[in-house]
């Protein structure tokens, strides 16, 4: 991920994890690239997302 993530495309991220878990997917990595800004809003919707994942089985890493 490359730029500025806020909360709206935080949400969209999100979505496409779970269409990847959806398709049998049990470990997805998001790297953010060094100059890469993430807001505190982003930030939290991940990790509540990286903690519902592996209630069912997925591991989120966010880099």
């Amino acid at each position: 991920m490359r730029g500025h993530l806020d909360l709206f495309a935080a949400d969209l991220l999100c979505g496409s994890v779970v269409a990847l878990q959806r398709r049998g997917h049990r470990q997805v990595t998001v790297r953010l690239e060094p100059l890469a800004i993430a807001d505190g809003a982003a930030r939290d919707l991940l990790v509540c997302l990286t903690g519902r994942l592996a209630a069912e089985g997925m591991r989120l890493v966010v880099e």
